[in-house]
């Protein structure tokens, strides 16, 4: 066998990093989507400063 070639060892690791990598993707995008319902939207301490008053007019 030459030194270079991957082994099944080295395939099945890189799958199961494949996999956690996917698995923790998926897990963040759930979490973000519940924390972004659950944050209302228009609650003034949620804005950042300013953000309802008018523009000013030089």
């Amino acid at each position: 066998m030459r030194p270079e070639a991957l082994t099944g060892r080295d395939l099945a690791a890189a799958l199961v990093v494949v996999l956690v990598w996917g698995v923790n993707l998926v897990a963040m995008k759930f979490a973000l989507r519940e924390r972004r319902a659950l944050r209302p939207a228009a609650h003034p301490a949620c804005a950042p400063s300013g953000w309802n008053r008018p523009a000013e007019r030089p």
